[in-house]
Protein backbone atom coordinates (compact mmCIF):
# COMPACT_ATOMS: atom_id res chain seq x y z
CA UNK A 1 0.00 0.00 0.00
CA UNK A 2 1.40 3.62 -0.55
CA UNK A 3 0.86 5.93 1.99
CA UNK A 4 1.05 9.44 1.09
CA UNK A 5 0.54 12.71 3.26
CA UNK A 6 -1.06 15.29 1.43
CA UNK A 7 -1.19 18.71 3.13
CA UNK A 8 -4.53 20.81 1.60
CA UNK A 9 -3.27 23.71 3.45
CA UNK A 10 0.44 24.00 2.04
CA UNK A 11 0.96 26.48 -0.73
CA UNK A 12 2.77 23.51 -2.86
CA UNK A 13 -0.04 22.39 -5.07
CA UNK A 14 -1.27 18.35 -4.21
CA UNK A 15 -0.06 17.28 -7.43
CA UNK A 16 3.28 18.52 -7.07
CA UNK A 17 2.95 16.98 -3.18
CA UNK A 18 2.33 13.77 -4.79
CA UNK A 19 5.44 13.76 -7.32
CA UNK A 20 8.00 15.41 -4.36
CA UNK A 21 6.61 12.22 -2.50
CA UNK A 22 6.68 9.65 -4.65
CA UNK A 23 10.11 10.50 -6.05
CA UNK A 24 12.01 10.16 -2.86
CA UNK A 25 9.71 7.11 -2.20
CA UNK A 26 11.88 5.98 -5.38
CA UNK A 27 15.44 7.59 -4.51
CA UNK A 28 15.44 5.87 -0.91
CA UNK A 29 14.35 2.54 -2.27
CA UNK A 30 11.01 2.00 -0.54
CA UNK A 31 9.60 1.65 -4.02
CA UNK A 32 11.99 -0.48 -6.43
CA UNK A 33 11.58 -0.52 -9.88
CA UNK A 34 9.30 -2.97 -11.19
CA UNK A 35 7.11 -2.17 -7.74
CA UNK A 36 3.43 -1.27 -9.35
CA UNK A 37 1.16 1.63 -8.17
CA UNK A 38 -1.94 1.87 -7.13
CA UNK A 39 -4.60 3.24 -9.66
CA UNK A 40 -5.11 6.87 -10.08
CA UNK A 41 -8.66 5.66 -8.93
CA UNK A 42 -7.55 4.27 -5.75
CA UNK A 43 -4.70 6.38 -4.67
CA UNK A 44 -7.25 9.57 -5.68
CA UNK A 45 -9.74 7.50 -3.25
CA UNK A 46 -6.62 6.37 -0.50
CA UNK A 47 -5.78 10.38 -0.34
CA UNK A 48 -9.02 12.10 -0.11
CA UNK A 49 -8.38 14.07 -3.52
CA UNK A 50 -9.31 14.56 -7.23
CA UNK A 51 -8.65 11.58 -9.50
CA UNK A 52 -6.85 14.86 -11.32
CA UNK A 53 -4.65 15.28 -9.35
CA UNK A 54 -2.77 11.83 -8.84
CA UNK A 55 -3.40 11.17 -13.17
CA UNK A 56 -1.63 14.63 -13.09
CA UNK A 57 1.16 13.49 -10.85
CA UNK A 58 1.12 10.36 -12.70
CA UNK A 59 1.59 11.61 -15.89
CA UNK A 60 4.74 13.97 -14.51
CA UNK A 61 6.20 11.18 -12.56
CA UNK A 62 6.51 9.18 -15.89
CA UNK A 63 7.55 12.20 -18.40
CA UNK A 64 10.78 12.75 -15.42
CA UNK A 65 11.52 9.04 -15.74
CA UNK A 66 10.27 7.64 -12.65
CA UNK A 67 7.39 5.76 -14.50
CA UNK A 68 6.80 3.48 -16.82
CA UNK A 69 2.50 3.55 -17.93
CA UNK A 70 0.91 1.37 -20.73
CA UNK A 71 -2.24 1.85 -21.81
CA UNK A 72 -5.12 -0.13 -19.73
CA UNK A 73 -2.27 -1.37 -17.62
CA UNK A 74 -0.87 -0.36 -13.93
CA UNK A 75 1.89 2.07 -13.74
CA UNK A 76 4.67 0.74 -12.44
CA UNK A 77 8.35 1.72 -10.83
CA UNK A 78 11.61 2.43 -12.62
CA UNK A 79 14.81 3.71 -12.11
CA UNK A 80 14.95 6.69 -13.90
CA UNK A 81 18.83 7.98 -15.36
CA UNK A 82 21.05 10.27 -13.62
CA UNK A 83 20.45 13.95 -14.36
CA UNK A 84 23.05 16.19 -15.80
CA UNK A 85 22.74 18.10 -12.18
CA UNK A 86 23.50 15.11 -10.44
CA UNK A 87 27.08 14.93 -12.58
CA UNK A 88 30.30 16.74 -12.16
CA UNK A 89 30.14 17.72 -15.77
CA UNK A 90 33.67 19.56 -15.78
CA UNK A 91 35.81 15.87 -15.59
CA UNK A 92 32.96 13.06 -16.72
CA UNK A 93 31.93 12.80 -20.69
CA UNK A 94 32.24 9.40 -22.68
CA UNK A 95 33.39 11.73 -25.72
CA UNK A 96 36.54 13.24 -26.16
CA UNK A 97 35.50 16.78 -26.81
CA UNK A 98 39.21 17.82 -27.67
CA UNK A 99 40.32 15.00 -29.79
CA UNK A 100 37.57 14.65 -32.06
CA UNK A 101 37.90 18.29 -33.03
CA UNK A 102 37.88 17.98 -37.10
CA UNK A 103 41.58 18.17 -37.81
CA UNK A 104 40.87 20.76 -40.46
CA UNK A 105 39.76 23.15 -38.09
CA UNK A 106 42.07 25.61 -36.78
CA UNK A 107 42.49 23.97 -33.48
CA UNK A 108 45.23 26.33 -31.89
CA UNK A 109 42.26 29.68 -31.84
CA UNK A 110 39.63 26.92 -30.71
CA UNK A 111 41.57 25.85 -28.14
CA UNK A 112 42.59 29.17 -26.81
CA UNK A 113 41.86 30.29 -23.35
CA UNK A 114 39.60 33.43 -23.55
CA UNK A 115 41.45 36.00 -21.59
CA UNK A 116 39.04 38.51 -19.86
CA UNK A 117 38.54 41.77 -21.11
CA UNK A 118 39.44 43.78 -18.08
CA UNK A 119 36.92 46.58 -17.81
CA UNK A 120 38.54 48.96 -14.77
CA UNK A 121 35.31 51.22 -13.13
CA UNK A 122 36.29 54.72 -14.29
CA UNK A 123 38.03 53.46 -17.28
CA UNK A 124 39.01 55.14 -20.43
CA UNK A 125 38.47 52.77 -22.69
CA UNK A 126 39.98 53.18 -26.10
CA UNK A 127 39.31 49.17 -27.28
CA UNK A 128 35.46 48.97 -28.60
CA UNK A 129 35.14 49.19 -32.37
CA UNK A 130 31.25 49.49 -32.16
CA UNK A 131 28.75 52.74 -32.37
CA UNK A 132 29.09 54.77 -29.07
CA UNK A 133 25.45 53.26 -27.11
CA UNK A 134 24.84 57.16 -26.04
CA UNK A 135 24.57 57.56 -29.97
CA UNK A 136 22.33 55.08 -31.42
CA UNK A 137 18.57 56.11 -32.61
CA UNK A 138 17.04 53.76 -30.45
CA UNK A 139 13.41 55.47 -30.14
CA UNK A 140 13.66 56.28 -34.32
CA UNK A 141 14.37 52.19 -34.41
CA UNK A 142 11.70 51.76 -32.10
CA UNK A 143 9.42 53.54 -34.73
CA UNK A 144 10.53 51.62 -37.81
CA UNK A 145 9.74 48.30 -36.26
CA UNK A 146 6.63 49.44 -34.88
CA UNK A 147 5.95 50.54 -38.72
CA UNK A 148 6.68 47.18 -40.02
CA UNK A 149 5.26 45.14 -37.39
CA UNK A 150 2.02 46.79 -38.06
CA UNK A 151 1.69 47.20 -41.48
CA UNK A 152 3.42 43.92 -42.44
CA UNK A 153 2.60 41.97 -39.09
CA UNK A 154 3.40 38.17 -39.12
CA UNK A 155 5.12 38.38 -42.63
CA UNK A 156 8.22 39.37 -41.05
CA UNK A 157 7.93 36.94 -38.41
CA UNK A 158 7.42 33.79 -41.23
CA UNK A 159 10.65 32.33 -43.29
CA UNK A 160 11.72 34.42 -45.63
CA UNK A 161 13.76 34.57 -48.82
CA UNK A 162 17.38 33.41 -48.27
CA UNK A 163 19.22 36.08 -50.20
CA UNK A 164 17.32 38.57 -47.96
CA UNK A 165 14.14 40.66 -47.86
CA UNK A 166 14.14 42.35 -51.26
CA UNK A 167 12.94 45.56 -50.24
CA UNK A 168 16.34 46.61 -48.37
CA UNK A 169 18.57 44.66 -51.09
CA UNK A 170 16.77 47.20 -53.38
CA UNK A 171 18.21 50.19 -51.29
CA UNK A 172 20.98 48.65 -50.77
CA UNK A 173 21.75 48.62 -54.50
CA UNK A 174 20.56 52.20 -55.27
CA UNK A 175 22.99 53.39 -52.01
CA UNK A 176 25.60 51.95 -53.70
CA UNK A 177 25.44 53.97 -56.64
CA UNK A 178 26.34 56.67 -54.50
CA UNK A 179 29.79 54.84 -53.95
CA UNK A 180 29.34 54.58 -58.15
CA UNK A 181 28.77 50.85 -57.17
CA UNK A 182 26.36 50.20 -60.10
CA UNK A 183 24.92 46.78 -59.24
CA UNK A 184 21.11 44.93 -59.19
CA UNK A 185 19.20 43.34 -56.39
CA UNK A 186 20.13 39.89 -57.90
CA UNK A 187 23.34 40.66 -56.85
CA UNK A 188 23.29 41.29 -53.14
CA UNK A 189 23.10 38.86 -50.57
CA UNK A 190 22.16 40.13 -47.28
CA UNK A 191 24.12 38.62 -44.39
CA UNK A 192 24.27 38.17 -40.77
CA UNK A 193 26.68 40.73 -40.48
CA UNK A 194 30.40 41.01 -42.32
CA UNK A 195 31.78 38.08 -40.53
CA UNK A 196 29.40 35.92 -41.68
CA UNK A 197 29.46 36.66 -45.35
CA UNK A 198 33.00 35.99 -45.18
CA UNK A 199 32.80 32.77 -43.78
CA UNK A 200 30.31 31.93 -46.68
CA UNK A 201 32.86 33.17 -49.10
CA UNK A 202 35.77 30.83 -47.44
CA UNK A 203 33.49 28.05 -47.41
CA UNK A 204 31.93 28.30 -50.42
CA UNK A 205 35.51 28.90 -52.35
CA UNK A 206 38.21 27.86 -50.12
CA UNK A 207 39.98 24.86 -48.94
CA UNK A 208 43.20 24.18 -46.87
CA UNK A 209 45.52 24.50 -49.49
CA UNK A 210 43.84 28.09 -50.42
CA UNK A 211 46.75 30.75 -50.09
CA UNK A 212 44.67 34.14 -49.62
CA UNK A 213 46.47 37.45 -48.74
CA UNK A 214 46.22 39.38 -46.30
CA UNK A 215 47.55 42.77 -44.96
CA UNK A 216 50.21 42.79 -42.00
CA UNK A 217 48.47 44.13 -39.81
CA UNK A 218 45.07 43.29 -40.12
CA UNK A 219 41.59 42.68 -38.55
CA UNK A 220 41.97 39.94 -36.05
CA UNK A 221 38.70 38.34 -36.04
CA UNK A 222 39.27 38.13 -39.69
CA UNK A 223 42.72 36.60 -39.35
CA UNK A 224 41.12 33.87 -37.01
CA UNK A 225 38.56 33.52 -39.49
CA UNK A 226 40.86 33.23 -42.59
CA UNK A 227 42.93 30.86 -40.88
CA UNK A 228 40.12 28.17 -39.35
CA UNK A 229 39.89 27.85 -43.44
CA UNK A 230 43.41 27.92 -45.07
CA UNK A 231 46.51 26.65 -43.60
CA UNK A 232 48.43 28.48 -46.23
CA UNK A 233 48.21 32.64 -45.72
CA UNK A 234 50.52 35.54 -46.94
CA UNK A 235 51.09 38.73 -45.37
CA UNK A 236 51.53 41.97 -47.32
CA UNK A 237 53.31 44.38 -44.74
CA UNK A 238 51.36 47.87 -44.54
CA UNK A 239 52.87 50.62 -45.35
CA UNK A 240 51.27 54.13 -44.48
CA UNK A 241 50.22 54.54 -48.13
CA UNK A 242 48.34 50.64 -47.40
CA UNK A 243 49.36 47.61 -48.84
CA UNK A 244 53.17 47.22 -50.32
CA UNK A 245 52.19 46.65 -53.80
CA UNK A 246 55.89 45.66 -54.59
CA UNK A 247 56.01 43.76 -52.34
CA UNK A 248 52.08 41.97 -52.97
CA UNK A 249 53.07 41.99 -57.18
CA UNK A 250 56.34 39.99 -56.53
CA UNK A 251 54.47 37.17 -53.80
CA UNK A 252 51.78 37.04 -56.58
CA UNK A 253 54.53 36.05 -59.35
CA UNK A 254 56.37 33.37 -57.04
CA UNK A 255 53.44 31.62 -55.64
CA UNK A 256 49.53 31.21 -56.55
CA UNK A 257 47.37 33.41 -54.31
CA UNK A 258 43.54 32.95 -54.97
CA UNK A 259 42.06 35.63 -53.03
CA UNK A 260 43.33 39.12 -50.76
CA UNK A 261 41.25 40.59 -48.04
CA UNK A 262 41.63 44.02 -47.78
CA UNK A 263 40.41 47.26 -46.32
CA UNK A 264 40.74 50.01 -48.46
CA UNK A 265 38.98 52.79 -46.45
CA UNK A 266 39.64 53.33 -42.55
CA UNK A 267 42.11 50.09 -42.23
CA UNK A 268 41.34 48.28 -39.11
CA UNK A 269 43.52 48.74 -36.93
CA UNK A 270 45.67 51.52 -38.41
CA UNK A 271 42.63 53.56 -39.99
CA UNK A 272 44.72 54.17 -43.65
CA UNK A 273 42.91 54.85 -46.42
CA UNK A 274 44.72 54.62 -49.97
CA UNK A 275 44.28 56.62 -52.80
CA UNK A 276 42.83 55.73 -56.27
CA UNK A 277 46.06 55.54 -57.99
CA UNK A 278 46.96 52.67 -55.36
CA UNK A 279 43.46 51.43 -56.12
CA UNK A 280 44.08 51.35 -59.33
CA UNK A 281 47.09 49.16 -59.72
CA UNK A 282 46.43 46.79 -56.56
CA UNK A 283 43.09 45.90 -58.98
CA UNK A 284 45.37 45.62 -61.93
CA UNK A 285 47.82 43.15 -60.07
CA UNK A 286 44.84 40.89 -59.03
CA UNK A 287 43.40 41.52 -62.71
CA UNK A 288 46.61 39.83 -64.23
CA UNK A 289 47.11 36.99 -61.27
CA UNK A 290 43.29 36.10 -61.17
CA UNK A 291 43.03 36.78 -57.82
CA UNK A 292 39.80 37.45 -55.97
CA UNK A 293 39.78 40.27 -53.62
CA UNK A 294 37.46 40.50 -50.87
CA UNK A 295 37.08 44.12 -50.26
CA UNK A 296 35.50 44.68 -46.46
CA UNK A 297 33.74 48.02 -46.45
CA UNK A 298 32.87 47.76 -42.94
CA UNK A 299 33.64 51.71 -42.14
CA UNK A 300 32.57 52.96 -46.07
CA UNK A 301 30.45 55.76 -44.80
CA UNK A 302 32.55 56.57 -42.30
CA UNK A 303 34.56 59.63 -44.37
CA UNK A 304 34.18 62.65 -42.19
CA UNK A 305 37.55 64.47 -43.98
CA UNK A 306 38.22 65.44 -47.66
CA UNK A 307 36.37 63.82 -50.57
CA UNK A 308 35.63 60.01 -50.36
CA UNK A 309 37.89 57.59 -52.40
CA UNK A 310 35.29 55.47 -54.38
CA UNK A 311 35.65 51.43 -53.38
CA UNK A 312 37.51 49.31 -55.69
CA UNK A 313 34.11 47.55 -56.47
CA UNK A 314 33.33 51.17 -58.51
CA UNK A 315 35.99 50.47 -60.49
CA UNK A 316 35.62 46.19 -61.17
CA UNK A 317 35.11 45.70 -64.75
CA UNK A 318 35.96 41.92 -64.96
CA UNK A 319 33.88 41.35 -61.93
CA UNK A 320 36.49 40.13 -59.37
CA UNK A 321 35.59 42.08 -56.59
CA UNK A 322 33.74 40.84 -53.61
CA UNK A 323 32.26 44.26 -52.02
CA UNK A 324 31.30 43.37 -47.74
CA UNK A 325 29.33 45.81 -46.46
CA UNK A 326 27.51 45.90 -42.63
CA UNK A 327 24.97 48.60 -40.84
CA UNK A 328 27.10 47.74 -37.86
CA UNK A 329 29.28 50.67 -37.67
CA UNK A 330 26.51 52.96 -37.91
CA UNK A 331 23.43 51.87 -36.30
CA UNK A 332 23.26 48.74 -34.00
CA UNK A 333 26.25 45.72 -34.22
CA UNK A 334 23.45 43.42 -32.26
CA UNK A 335 21.15 43.72 -35.35
CA UNK A 336 23.51 41.76 -37.43
CA UNK A 337 22.53 42.89 -40.96
CA UNK A 338 25.04 43.14 -43.94
CA UNK A 339 25.64 42.30 -47.00
CA UNK A 340 27.41 40.88 -49.70
CA UNK A 341 27.93 42.09 -53.04
CA UNK A 342 29.38 40.39 -56.47
CA UNK A 343 28.50 38.50 -59.97
CA UNK A 344 25.45 37.09 -60.13
CA UNK A 345 26.21 33.85 -60.16
CA UNK A 346 28.58 34.12 -56.55
CA UNK A 347 25.30 35.04 -55.44
CA UNK A 348 23.19 32.63 -56.76
CA UNK A 349 25.84 30.11 -54.84
CA UNK A 350 26.44 31.80 -51.69
CA UNK A 351 22.96 31.96 -51.19
CA UNK A 352 22.17 28.04 -51.76
CA UNK A 353 25.03 27.51 -49.53
CA UNK A 354 23.49 29.89 -46.67
CA UNK A 355 20.38 28.49 -47.04
CA UNK A 356 22.20 25.02 -46.21
CA UNK A 357 22.57 26.44 -42.35
CA UNK A 358 20.67 29.29 -41.61
CA UNK A 359 17.45 28.73 -44.21
CA UNK A 360 17.25 32.37 -43.86
CA UNK A 361 18.05 35.66 -42.25
CA UNK A 362 16.22 37.73 -39.70
CA UNK A 363 13.49 39.10 -41.67
CA UNK A 364 12.03 41.09 -39.06
CA UNK A 365 15.67 42.64 -38.27
CA UNK A 366 16.19 43.56 -42.22
CA UNK A 367 12.78 44.54 -42.52
CA UNK A 368 13.32 46.87 -39.51
CA UNK A 369 16.88 48.30 -41.04
CA UNK A 370 15.09 48.97 -44.19
CA UNK A 371 12.15 50.94 -43.25
CA UNK A 372 14.66 52.83 -41.27
CA UNK A 373 16.95 53.61 -44.14
CA UNK A 374 14.03 54.23 -46.69
CA UNK A 375 12.34 56.99 -44.28
CA UNK A 376 15.29 59.31 -44.28
CA UNK A 377 16.70 58.43 -40.69
CA UNK A 378 19.60 56.90 -41.50
CA UNK A 379 21.03 59.68 -43.54
CA UNK A 380 20.27 61.90 -40.75
CA UNK A 381 22.13 59.37 -38.38
CA UNK A 382 24.41 59.56 -40.03
CA UNK A 383 25.09 63.09 -40.78
CA UNK A 384 24.50 63.71 -36.75
CA UNK A 385 27.40 60.91 -36.14
CA UNK A 386 29.92 62.10 -38.63
CA UNK A 387 30.04 65.66 -36.51
CA UNK A 388 30.23 64.16 -33.19
CA UNK A 389 32.92 61.61 -34.97
CA UNK A 390 35.19 64.45 -36.20
CA UNK A 391 35.26 66.03 -33.54
CA UNK A 392 36.46 63.47 -31.63
CA UNK A 393 38.71 62.11 -34.43
CA UNK A 394 40.38 66.26 -34.71
CA UNK A 395 41.10 66.50 -31.33
CA UNK A 396 42.77 63.06 -30.44
CA UNK A 397 45.26 63.71 -33.57
CA UNK A 398 45.61 67.20 -32.24
CA UNK A 399 46.28 66.05 -28.52
CA UNK A 400 48.78 63.19 -30.08
CA UNK A 401 50.53 66.05 -31.79
CA UNK A 402 50.44 68.45 -28.71
CA UNK A 403 51.02 65.59 -26.44
CA UNK A 404 53.28 62.65 -27.51
CA UNK A 405 56.96 62.29 -27.47
CA UNK A 406 58.51 63.13 -30.74
CA UNK A 407 59.58 59.44 -31.29
CA UNK A 408 56.31 58.30 -30.93
CA UNK A 409 54.23 58.09 -34.52
CA UNK A 410 50.91 57.37 -35.34
CA UNK A 411 48.03 57.60 -38.25
CA UNK A 412 46.29 60.53 -39.01
CA UNK A 413 43.06 58.78 -40.55
CA UNK A 414 39.87 60.34 -42.54
CA UNK A 415 37.50 58.82 -41.18
CA UNK A 416 36.57 55.86 -38.75
CA UNK A 417 37.32 55.09 -34.99
CA UNK A 418 40.73 53.96 -35.24
CA UNK A 419 44.35 55.28 -35.04
CA UNK A 420 47.62 53.52 -34.94
CA UNK A 421 50.42 54.28 -32.50
CA UNK A 422 53.29 52.66 -33.46
CA UNK A 423 57.32 53.39 -32.76
CA UNK A 424 60.86 51.68 -33.75
CA UNK A 425 64.39 51.50 -32.40
CA UNK A 426 62.70 51.38 -28.64
CA UNK A 427 63.55 48.75 -25.72
CA UNK A 428 59.67 49.32 -24.45
CA UNK A 429 57.53 45.65 -24.77
CA UNK A 430 53.73 45.60 -25.15
CA UNK A 431 53.14 44.04 -21.89
CA UNK A 432 54.59 47.22 -20.19
CA UNK A 433 52.76 49.85 -21.99
CA UNK A 434 49.34 47.83 -21.42
CA UNK A 435 50.36 46.98 -17.73
CA UNK A 436 50.98 50.63 -17.07
CA UNK A 437 47.93 51.86 -19.34
CA UNK A 438 45.99 49.70 -16.92
CA UNK A 439 47.78 51.56 -13.97
CA UNK A 440 46.24 54.63 -14.80
CA UNK A 441 42.85 53.60 -15.95
CA UNK A 442 43.68 53.69 -19.98
CA UNK A 443 42.75 50.60 -21.86
CA UNK A 444 43.90 50.23 -25.48
CA UNK A 445 44.44 47.11 -28.32
CA UNK A 446 47.60 45.66 -28.26
CA UNK A 447 49.16 45.55 -31.84
CA UNK A 448 50.51 41.80 -31.45
CA UNK A 449 46.45 41.09 -31.74
CA UNK A 450 46.57 42.12 -35.66
CA UNK A 451 49.38 39.72 -37.26
CA UNK A 452 48.96 36.64 -38.18
CA UNK A 453 52.82 35.56 -37.45
CA UNK A 454 54.20 36.73 -34.39
CA UNK A 455 56.06 39.91 -34.48
CA UNK A 456 58.62 41.96 -33.24
CA UNK A 457 57.29 45.43 -33.99
CA UNK A 458 55.85 47.18 -30.87
CA UNK A 459 52.13 49.11 -31.44
CA UNK A 460 49.09 49.79 -30.18
CA UNK A 461 45.83 50.60 -31.68
CA UNK A 462 43.00 53.67 -30.07
CA UNK A 463 39.12 53.75 -30.90
CA UNK A 464 37.53 56.61 -30.40
CA UNK A 465 34.42 54.88 -30.95
CA UNK A 466 33.03 54.95 -26.98
CA UNK A 467 34.87 57.83 -25.73
CA UNK A 468 33.79 61.72 -25.63
CA UNK A 469 35.81 64.89 -26.02
CA UNK A 470 36.81 64.95 -22.06
CA UNK A 471 37.75 61.48 -21.88
CA UNK A 472 40.04 61.27 -25.58
CA UNK A 473 41.84 64.71 -24.47
CA UNK A 474 42.48 63.15 -20.93
CA UNK A 475 43.18 59.79 -22.10
CA UNK A 476 45.71 60.71 -24.75
CA UNK A 477 47.63 63.16 -22.27
CA UNK A 478 47.88 59.43 -20.11
CA UNK A 479 49.23 57.38 -22.50
CA UNK A 480 52.09 60.21 -23.00
CA UNK A 481 52.89 60.37 -19.77
CA UNK A 482 53.25 56.56 -19.73
CA UNK A 483 55.10 56.74 -23.11
CA UNK A 484 57.49 59.17 -21.60
CA UNK A 485 57.92 57.45 -18.11
CA UNK A 486 58.87 54.25 -19.75
CA UNK A 487 61.53 55.40 -21.93
CA UNK A 488 62.89 57.54 -19.53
Amino acid sequence: MLLLHLNKNKSIPLFQQVIDQVKELINQGSLKAGDRLPSSRKLAADCGVNRTTIFKAYEELWAMGYLESRQGSYSTVRKPAQFTKDIDTENISSISWILDINPSINKEYILKADVPIKKLKGSINFRPLSPDPGLMPTEDFRKSLNHILHNEKANVLNYGDAQGYEPLRKYIAKHQQMHQIHTSVNEILITNGTQNGLDLILRLYCTKETNIAIGSPSYNSAIHLIASHTDSITEIPILDTGLDLDFFEEEAKKQSIKMLYTMPNFQNPTGITTSQKHRERLLAICEKHHIIILEDGFEEEMKYFDKAVLPLKSIDRNQIVIYLGTFSKILFPGLRVGWICAHKQCIQQLTRLKELTEITGNLLSQAAVFSFCDSGLYNLHKKRIHKVYKRRMSLAIKAMKEYFPSWVEYTKPMGGYTLWVFFYNTSITELEIITQLEKVGVLITPGSNFYYQSTSEINFRISIAHADEDEILVGIRKIANVLNSIKS
